[in-house]
């Protein structure tokens, strides 16, 4: 039962020489898998580069991505969590000590870092692993720690067994995993970060001023795989192979040519409203496009055009860009 002793908060665990992610899977098993999925998963893509990054480069660091996302879980209030009660279980929960997203993020960002040396890099998997069960915020409030944020990270990795820990590293390490770390590395990393994310912030200054939108699809793509493999993982213990989608940029047309068109006011409004749509000339670099309809029967329209915009926009996206995500 958690518990408090003077200021340092401690948990007893349940006795085991392993470390599990879920009450029926081991930590090594998960970490493993997610990051082997989430590799294959980025070199599936049909891209080449994104952002100025190899395909090659980007599966590696979802690699990296994978095998750190859950590595918050070595604290003994995570696995405690794992086989409590149910009245145990939501103290627990409560708890910020029994979240690992934050730890995971920070462990991910070092790791990260030592391998490639680009600081940009490391922020997108930090970013990618912190908001793997939520929703991103701001880039600059992502980058900034509270104290509360330290005594908090300080008290978990106060309570990970240095034993069982380095035992998961050793195992995944077996398995393919690149990153350099061990239990007694943990509280130097969480000393040095806030420094991390004061440079850091300068950088994303400067990203800012730029007005590039592909740093953000940069992130968003990466997030989507790496929680795709998570919860396929989770879930099904295994890959799911997924038949290829190939959509026609003719879909609209083909579905359209299936009905006889009765010559009301309506569908020639709707007709008029697609052709404009379709004739548009496509600009990735433009952010807004409109089109003008009548009060009233905008509504009814508006599903149809938008259909065969995001079409539009996707064939030029992707032919410009050689990326799904």
């Amino acid at each position: 039962m958690p518990g408090v002793i003077g200021r340092e908060k401690t948990v007893t665990v349940l006795c085991s020489s392993e470390l599990f992610s879920h009450p029926d899977k081991l930590l090594t098993e998960h970490l493993t898998n997610v990051a082997k999925m989430a590799s294959k998963e980025l070199l599936n893509k049909p891209m080449m580069e994104l952002y100025g990054y190899p395909i090659e480069r980007l599966a590696t660091l979802m690699e990296f991505c994978g095998y750190c996302h859950d590595m918050g879980k070595s604290t003994k209030f995570f696995q405690r969590y794992l086989f409590a009660s149910e009245q145990e279980k939501a103290l627990l929960k409560s708890m910020p000590e029994t979240h690992h997203g934050f730890l995971s993020a920070i462990i991910t960002y070092f790791c990260v870092k030592q391998y490639f040396n680009d600081e940009f890099l490391s922020f997108l998997a930090y970013m990618v692993v912190k908001r793997h069960h939520g929703n991103f915020r701001g880039v600059l409030e992502e980058s900034r720690i509270s104290e509360k944020d330290i005594y908090v990270l300080k008290t978990q990795i106060d309570n990970i067994a240095p034993d069982k820990f380095n035992k998961m590293i050793s195992k995944i390490s077996s398995n393919g995993f690149k990153g350099k770390l061990s239990a007694e590395i943990l509280p130097e990393w969480l000393n040095n970060f806030p420094d991390e994310m004061r440079r850091l912030r300068r950088i994303l200054r400067r990203l800012d001023r730029q007005e590039d939108i592909m740093p953000y699809v940069l992130l968003n793509f990466l997030f989507s795989i790496l929680i795709d493999s998570d919860k396929t993982d989770a879930v099904f213990s295994r890959n799911i192979n997924r038949a290829q989608l190939d959509l026609d940029e003719n879909i609209v047309d083909l579905y359209k040519a299936t009905f006889f068109i009765d010559k009301s006011k309506l569908d020639l409004l709707r007709e008029e409203a697609y052709l404009d749509i379709v004739n548009t000339d496509i600009n990735i670099n433009e952010r807004i496009y409109s089109i003008n309809l009548p009060t009233g029967e905008r509504v009814i329209i508006v599903t149809g055009c938008i259909n065969a915009l995001a079409i539009r926009v996707s064939e030029t996206f992707i032919k410009n860009n050689s990326c799904i995500a």
